[in-house]
């Protein structure tokens, strides 16, 4: 019979396992269930002990000294124990969170992210934090219908903010590259339009004395525009000229589906629950143990 496998992920040096599954198959349900959170911490601290100690003095013996011939007995490569985690998202490799409630040795409730959108300083402050509030209720196991208001709330919110807040933060590079005698060649980056369209904006509206042009190199913030009489998709900027207002819309809605709506969709297709986006009912996610 086929060991059952209880690692949930993976990494180069590190992996989750699920000890939910695990205490349930050999020390019965009923048993683990019963338990308290803190029970539970205590008795996986005493289990990953066990497991640890076991991997290491095996890995020295059989790999350092039997395998390489070392002689030396105080240098010993240790698998530690980092976390206990009673909740997770796993995207793909190296993007992924986790809601711990043990964290090397301290009884303390942390949320940890690995990888995944929430965190990446491109997206504007008032998508990252909104953002980051969705993961959280998520991994908090919070009703689905709670969720899909949230999401409903937020992005109403996003389509009242001005083009800085929404805006994403961009570097801005290899304008030489991309742009030639001012036009955006075959896979230009958006950015890199956006900032082409800007400094052509510049010119056409004579406002080259009032605004500098993008250069190479400078960190940009960059929106979606609606069609317009210029034929541009994206305008990348430093500071909102008040007179593109009257030539242009910033295209709201592609960019808050684009940069919310669908990293949201991304956290919860690994569950196979992007129904939450249309106020879905079903439960978010099954805990590492509950």
């Amino acid at each position: 019979m086929k060991a059952k496998d209880y690692v949930i992920y993976g990494d180069t040096d590190s992996i989750y396992v699920s000890v939910n599954d695990f205490c349930e198959d050999h020390f019965g349900k009923e048993w683990w269930t019963n338990k308290t959170d803190d029970q539970k911490i205590d008795i996986i601290n005493e289990l990953s002990d066990y497991i640890r100690d076991y991997i290491n003095d095996r890995t020295f013996d059989e790999i350092q000294k039997g395998g390489y011939n070392s002689t030396v007995d105080d240098f010993k490569i240790v698998f530690e124990k980092e976390k206990i985690a009673i909740s997770g998202i796993f995207i793909k490799k190296k993007k992924y969170a986790v809601r711990s409630l043990w964290t090397e040795g301290e009884k303390k409730e942390k949320i940890s992210v690995t990888g995944l959108e929430t965190v990446r300083s491109d997206s504007s402050e008032a998508i990252r934090t909104r953002l980051k509030d969705i993961m959280d209720m998520i991994l908090r196991d919070i009703p689905d219908d709670q969720i899909s208001d949230r999401i409903d709330k937020y992005r109403k919110e996003l389509m009242k903010v001005y083009p800085e807040e929404l805006a994403a933060n961009i570097g801005i590079n290899k304008l030489k590259k991309y742009i030639v005698d001012g036009k955006a060649t075959k896979g230009t980056p958006w950015q890199v339009k956006g900032a082409a369209n800007y400094n052509m904006l510049l010119k056409e509206l004579n406002l080259g004395g009032k605004y500098e042009e993008i250069t190479e190199g400078i960190k940009g913030k960059v929106v979606y525009v609606k069609p317009n009489a210029f034929g541009i998709e994206s305008v990348s900027f430093i500071r909102w000229p008040q007179e593109f207002d009257a030539i242009l819309q910033v295209d709201k809605k592609t960019m808050v589906d684009k940069f919310f709506i669908n990293k949201i969709e991304s956290l919860l297709k690994p569950m196979g629950k992007e129904d939450i986006l249309n106020k879905a009912s079903n439960k978010v996610v099954g805990l590492f143990f509950k």
